[in-house]
């Protein structure tokens, strides 16, 4: 009676043991899977306690928010954002059980058994029990590196999380911008359409006027009729795409597009807020980006892994030395009687099939190709800086250029109006100054918001996410730009 109540005793602090060490990952794992059991939901998850995909910021409806307001709170509420920190978080973790190793080794064990004990032949049934329990401790002393290359494999791992998580940040915020500035283009080159809807409705009515007098056709007036219809098809084309635009600035965020922004209001002005203008060359945006660029630190960092993994390969030919020792208790009968050992260890294996040798090959691969990855990624990236910064030099010179040209069909327009008016000017020339200005508007627009999305393209290559720059309110009303920024 006395031995199975210390067995059962014995096997109930082993389980207990096992419960305290244990119940608290259990239990947040439990809670985690509790939570996000049937809907994908993330609240439960501390590092994604954020309404995911849920209501709208209230700057949303404001109509006066910065570009920086929409990135901010794109990078706490997309998921692929909350999804690259939650891989930091593991590759930290992984880091942790990477050196796992260095600490000794625990384990317990407890048991009870009944069997029978005869001797001689013609024995009977009955059984006699018996219970042992004991403690083991096995200490590695020396593995030739094999925990050390997996340390350092698994810091790279979590220094290119690390990158992924940045380069992520910036693949966001780009995102963002150029849906933002994407939904300011639509929103002036709306405005462009009401313009050339008004230019068509005055040329309707001057048409009419001239008409009744007899200074032109009905054909004319049929042909400005026309012109006009086509205005106001192309006014509610321009209404449809500032809708798109919003609804994927929206989506950009990460919230629904069945959302709708507030109108931008801007139309033909400048915006409140634009990219900081960069000055530097395409070399020196190169040099920034090979020392900046989250990309090419993630690529760098997935080299460094695969090194390591070279030496574990390596390590892993030879025999690991560690230390043991044991404490056991075991009796059929109450007291126990125990017994201490500890003995050296030296185990290897000593033929696998070439296995291990062709571990050691394939590591070897694997690291030469990181080393072609690597190159190449370098190489991409150089060209990709190049060619944005090609693309903004070009789009500040189109937006120079493309204001010089609006103020010289303005003035056009304006003589030819009144032309137009005394009779002086034909129907054709009107037409075509009407066209002109529109077109020159349109391309002044067209412009400006490249150059600024060039610049957004620019700073997430070079690895910079820069605040938005305030326009200077300097004399009267602005267009897109023209005036100097802070």
């Amino acid at each position: 009676m006395e031995n199975k109540r210390f067995a059962r005793l014995a096997l109930s602090a082993a389980a207990a043991a096992a419960l305290a060490f244990g119940c608290r990952s259990v239990r947040t794992a439990r809670t985690t899977q509790a939570a996000l059991a049937g809907n994908g939901s993330t609240n439960a998850v501390d590092i994604l306690s954020r309404d995911i995909g849920g209501n709208p910021p209230e700057f949303v409806f404001a109509g006066t928010a910065s570009p920086d307001e929409y990135v901010a709170y794109a990078l706490t509420n997309r998921p692929d954002i909350a999804k690259a920190e939650l891989d930091v978080a593991s590759a930290g973790i992984a880091a942790g059980i990477a050196g796992a190793g260095r600490w000794p080794q625990v384990s317990g064990r407890a048991g009870y058994s009944r069997a029978t004990a005869n001797r001689k032949t013609g024995g009977d049934w009955r059984t006699e029990g018996s219970w042992s329990a004991g403690i083991d401790l096995d200490l590695m002393i020396y593995d030739f590196g094999k925990i050390s290359a997996q340390e350092r494999a698994a810091a790279e791992n979590l220094v290119a999380a690390a990158a992924a998580l940045e380069d992520a940040k910036l693949a966001a915020a780009c995102e963002v911008r150029t849906a933002y500035f994407a939904w300011l283009h639509a929103d002036a080159m709306l405005a462009v359409s009401r313009t050339n809807a008004m230019q068509r409705a005055e040329h309707l009515r001057q048409a009419r006027e001239r008409f009744e007098v007899g200074d032109v056709r009905k054909l004319d007036v049929t042909q400005a009729q026309l012109n006009h219809s086509n205005a106001g098809l192309a006014l509610i084309r321009a209404s449809n795409e500032v809708a798109t635009a919003s609804a994927t600035l929206m989506k950009s965020i990460g919230v629904s597009a069945a959302v709708t922004p507030a109108p931008a209001g801007i139309g033909l002005g400048r915006p409140a807020y634009g990219m900081p203008a960069t000055s530097m060359t395409a070399a020196e945006a190169i040099d920034f980006a090979r020392t900046n660029a989250p990309s090419l630190a993630l690529v760098r960092a997935r080299f460094r892994a695969a090194s390591a993994r070279v030496d574990y390969a390596i390590a892993d030919l030879y025999p690991t030395l560690s230390l043991g020792t044991a404490f056991n208790f075991s009796n059929p009968d109450f007291p126990a009687t125990w017994n201490w050992s500890w003995a050296g260890n030296l185990a290897g294996s000593i033929f696998q099939g070439f296995r291990k040798t062709l571990a050691v090959d394939a590591s070897v691969a694997e690291l030469m190709s990181a080393a072609a990855g690597l190159r190449e990624a370098e190489q991409a990236l150089a060209l990709q800086v190049a060619v944005a910064a090609a693309d903004r030099d070009t789009a500040r010179r189109a937006h120079a250029t493309a204001r010089l040209i609006v103020r010289q069909a303005r003035e056009n327009l304006d003589v030819v109006t009144e032309e137009y008016r005394v009779g002086e000017a034909s129907s054709i020339d009107y037409l075509d100054a009407v066209a002109s200005y529109t077109q020159a508007l349109g391309e002044r627009v067209e412009a400006f918001y490249t150059e600024q999305t060039a610049e957004a393209k620019l700073a997430r290559l070079i690895g910079l996410s820069p605040r938005a720059a305030p326009f200077a309110p300097q004399g009267g009303r602005g267009r897109h730009g023209e005036e100097k920024r802070k």
